[in-house]
């Protein structure tokens, strides 16, 4: 015999559907998922988070499923969610170390044009 699908499912919907699917509003998806929101829409461009979708009157809603597996790839990985701060600190230190560098170069150049001055006994 058959199994048919259950009667609350209509006939165009495989019975391999999940059968409760939920859309979630942001400041449930930022409680759930601990973002705040400027962060949680700098991961949407940057590709690293569901991308919500239309419900109308230009509001959107994120498929919980779609949260749920984002947080359990989050913690089967062992990783936290990327932190955009840490491009700013690589930056910041990359910036400051190439500082450095120039410093360093010019008080090296100092340094020979007081040693010349030493030398001529303008010192």
């Amino acid at each position: 015999m058959k199994e048919q699908p259950p009667a609350s499912l209509p006939p165009s919907l495989p019975p391999s559907l999940p059968m409760k699917e939920r859309l979630v509003r942001l400041r449930e998806v930022r409680t759930r998922v601990g973002l705040g929101r400027s962060t949680l829409y700098q991961y949407l461009a940057d590709g690293k988070f569901p991308r919500p979708v239309q419900i109308g009157g230009g509001r959107v809603a994120w498929i919980e499923s779609d949260i749920d597996m984002w947080i359990k790839e989050r913690i089967a990985t062992g990783t936290s969610a990327p932190n955009p701060a840490d491009a700013t600190v690589q930056r910041l230190a990359t910036a400051l170390a190439s500082k450095a560098r120039r410093s360093k170069r010019l008080n090296g150049s100092a340094d020979a044009e007081t040693r010349r001055r030493k030398r001529e006994g303008g010192l």
